[in-house]
């Protein structure tokens, strides 16, 4: 096997990957978006939690 061949064999596969990839992402989209929504809506909700929380009666006790 030549070092031409392998490195064209290489590419070649690199290049299927991709394309399997961009597939994936693009079949998924919708569900990758839901999800990712999910994560920003329990961290604004983590963040709404917190700030209610009183810290002045924390320090008293």
């Amino acid at each position: 096997m030549k070092k031409a061949d392998l490195s064209l064999q290489t590419i070649a596969v690199a290049i299927l990957v991709l394309v399997v990839l961009v597939v994936l992402v693009i079949a998924f989209r919708s569900q990758i978006a839901s999800l990712f929504d999910s994560f920003s809506q329990i961290i604004s909700g983590t963040k709404e939690s917190a700030s209610d929380i009183s810290f002045k009666n924390a320090l008293v006790k």
